[in-house]
């Protein structure tokens, strides 16, 4: 995604998303690590395919969008497990992270130097998909407190 958003011009604004994807393999590596393989279910293998598929279309297709469009339909079903977690438990997950990750991502959206698809999708999509999570964590919450 840093790389589409970077090679469309999106300058300062693309670097919350280089960093982001920094800290989250870096997250993905210590999950490895400790192999939690019981809560590793088939819907993240897929989404990790996925993802993984979007490199040879971004080389065979020489567009970044298409990869952008790829990334982005990823992230966003990569959202299922989350939310499914979030459900079932909603005192695992922070609304205020959520929060602040839709708040980065406008940020990040006025931070582009170049504003196209390709630079404005991801930010804009993933950001809008926190909204009823964390609006589902809340509730969820205030049904499920003692």
């Amino acid at each position: 995604m840093y790389f589409a958003q970077v090679k469309d011009g999106g300058g300062m604004g693309a670097y919350s998303t280089g960093i982001t994807a920094l800290i989250t393999l870096y997250i993905a590596c210590l999950a490895y690590k400790v192999q939690l393989k019981s809560s590793i279910k088939p819907m993240d293998w897929v989404c990790l395919i996925l993802a993984l598929s979007s490199i040879p279309l971004w080389y065979i297709t020489s567009s970044p969008l298409i990869a952008v469009i790829i990334l982005t339909t990823v992230d966003t079903i990569g959202f299922i497990p989350t939310y499914r977690k979030a459900h079932a438990e909603p005192f695992d997950e922070s609304p205020l992270f959520y929060g602040l990750f839709t708040i980065r991502n406008l940020f990040a959206i006025f931070a582009l130097e170049h504003l196209s698809t390709t630079t404005i999708l991801f930010p804009l999509v993933t950001g809008i998909f926190c909204i009823p999570l964390i609006i589902m964590i809340t509730i969820r919450r205030k049904s499920c407190s003692p």
